[in-house]
């Protein structure tokens, strides 16, 4: 296990400038977390290891499964804002005695947040339970002129027979 540990550390130090910095970043989570045999204590940081390499998952956190599948748009919201993933990921580190500049930095988080939701975008999620649900987020940023852009997520769920 210290060997994971000790690569996402060297992974984590790295300005995050690709995708596959993720996927990687994860995978070494997802490890980590099976390594110690603590899956269950972050399920959510699993959950979201796990939605970034398979698009059928059963084990979505009840907290979401039970919105997404009512189409509860305020708890899906907070589900696609990443917020308690962020919780997830400082808890994490800090067990782990690891850092991570992207969780405390607000301009990081937010490209971070921005990368992470492009890959979500091309990975729709299937939730298994009788009948399968489809959750896909569409992601795109808006040039408000002067300089400014916007970036917009939205999101729908459908029934899959």
């Amino acid at each position: 296990m210290k060997d994971n540990i000790d690569k996402l550390k060297e992974e984590l130090l790295r300005p995050i400038s690709e995708e596959s910095q993720i996927f990687c970043i994860f995978i070494r989570i997802r490890k980590a977390l099976e390594l110690a045999k603590c899956k269950e204590k972050y399920n959510l940081l699993n959950f979201y290891c796990n939605w970034l390499l398979h698009i059928e998952i059963e084990k979505v956190p009840k907290k979401y499964k039970e919105k997404i599948i009512k189409q509860d748009s305020l708890g899906i919201i907070s589900f696609i804002h990443l917020s308690d993933l962020r919780k997830e990921l400082r808890d994490f580190f800090k067990e782990f005695n690891l850092s991570w500049s992207v969780i405390s930095n607000e301009k990081e988080w937010l490209s971070f947040k921005k990368k992470i939701l492009g890959i979500y975008k091309d990975t729709p999620l299937i939730i298994v339970t009788v009948k399968k649900y489809i959750f896909v987020i569409d992601s795109q940023e808006i040039d408000m002129g002067v300089g400014d852009k916007v970036h917009i997520v939205s999101f729908g769920v459908k029934k899959s027979i």
